[in-house]
């Protein structure tokens, strides 16, 4: 016969009653939910839509859910100072995964960054152009 055991919360400190050994916290309000404390830890590197994002709570800029995109943080790091909201990173070779600074071009803004980047694949009427494949 399994009998309960008396345990303290890790938490809130409160006593009280269990059957499982492993059991910590009195209640799920307990459970720690962010970061290294979180069950469910995978070490704090998720992708997204193809951009990778590392679990970064005390950056200005994270998302509610503390994580901040990895090319944005590599910028940060060659250029020496956090990059304002408006600032875009363009991946060079278009692999938003590969987050080699020499793969990363930093740009005033969105718009600027359309304008560098994608625009000049477009006609006036803001269509693609049609590529003329040279014969080599």
């Amino acid at each position: 016969m399994v009998h309960k055991r008396i345990v303290f919360c890790k938490t809130c400190n409160k006593r009280f009653k269990t059957y499982f050994k492993k059991q910590t916290y009195c209640s799920i309000g307990c459970v720690p939910r962010k970061g290294e404390d979180n069950p469910k830890w995978r070490g704090g590197r998720i992708a997204s839509d193809d951009y990778i994002y590392l679990f970064k709570p005390d950056h200005p800029f994270a998302t509610q859910d503390g994580y901040v995109l990895e090319h944005r943080l590599v910028m940060e790091k060659a250029i020496g100072r956090y990059l304002k909201p408006k600032e875009a990173i363009h991946h060079l070779n278009h692999n938003r995964a590969d987050n080699r600074i020499e793969n990363l071009h930093l740009c005033e803004s969105n718009g600027k960054h359309f304008i560098e980047n994608h625009l000049v694949k477009r006609d006036k009427l803001g269509r693609f152009k049609k590529v003329k494949k040279s014969i080599r």
